[in-house]
């Protein structure tokens, strides 16, 4: 039976505030902690360039993602704004233009306007634990991410569906299992690559942050503090790492399961969660 230790965020922003407030358990040390002191192999030369990354996007990870995306990005398309609204024609006591029946029966409303009103669109949670071993590169891990990314803009555009991305990092330890889960795209706007990039495809992000979380969770198992555990690999554990935190999602997917899938096989995976809604 697996204990979970595991918090949610709703966004990069208050992930990052939890990290910079949080305070190290005794299990770890600022002398020795991986996410302060490892070197640059990490993908960043300090914690405080990752923060940096983290808050504000990383430009150089954000082109290698678009071009992996092979042209499905909207970013600068305008779809997603121009569908959250529609104009509805409505009656009221003013408008531009006369309803012949309602101002023949005498309704006081009989004039015709124009509304915009919001676009009620189907909106479905995905869970993606996005951390592997060291024995992965970071090519077979971009690739992977980027068609995970594709298949999710390509719902959006295609589809007419709105997506929540969550990104999990869990690790597990004997019988513990432990990682934030952060909402890196809102179903309400747009997918923004550049802040998108650094937490999804950048080593540092799971060797600097992640690590960072652990050494600040209050209360995780002290045999954490050696290797920081293993990523997680398991789907139905995923999901108790959700259900742990009250989060409820229409699709759980590890990194494992993406790397073996096609664009055809993801977007399979998608739709199939999108139809039983």
């Amino acid at each position: 039976m697996e204990t979970y230790y595991v918090k949610k965020f709703n966004s990069l922003y208050q992930y990052n505030e939890y990290l910079r407030n949080g305070k190290v358990q005794s299990a770890f040390s600022d002398e020795t902690s991986h996410s302060l002191n490892e070197p640059e192999w990490y993908g960043t030369q300090s914690y405080e360039e990752a923060e940096n990354f983290l808050i504000r996007g990383n430009h150089e990870l954000a082109e290698q993602l678009h071009d992996k995306m092979q042209g499905i990005s909207a970013q600068n398309c305008g779809y997603f704004r121009n569908s959250i609204t529609q104009a509805k024609l409505q009656r009221g006591v003013a408008g531009y233009r006369v309803n012949i029946g309602a101002y023949l029966s005498g309704s006081e409303k009989c004039m015709l306007r124009k509304v915009r009103q919001r676009v009620q669109y189907p909106v479905i949670n995905i869970l993606y634990n996005n951390g592997a071993t060291g024995g992965y590169s970071a090519k077979i891990m971009t690739d992977t991410n980027a068609r995970v990314l594709r298949a999710i803009q390509i719902l959006e555009m295609e589809k007419g569906v709105r997506v929540n991305l969550y990104v999990a990092q869990c690790s597990k330890s004997n019988d513990a299992i432990a990682g934030p889960i952060v909402r890196i795209k809102d179903s309400d706007t747009i997918m923004d690559i550049e802040k998108i990039a650094y937490p999804l495809i950048s080593p540092s992000m799971l060797r600097r942050q992640k690590f960072r979380f652990l050494e600040i969770y209050e209360g995780l198992p002290r045999h954490f503090a050696d290797g920081y555990g293993s990523s997680l690999d398991n789907k139905e554990k995923l999901l108790g790492a959700a259900q742990s935190v009250n989060l409820k999602c229409d699709v759980y997917l590890t990194f494992y399961d993406a790397k073996g899938m096609s664009d055809e096989e993801l977007m399979a995976c998608f739709n199939a969660n999108n139809a039983m809604r």
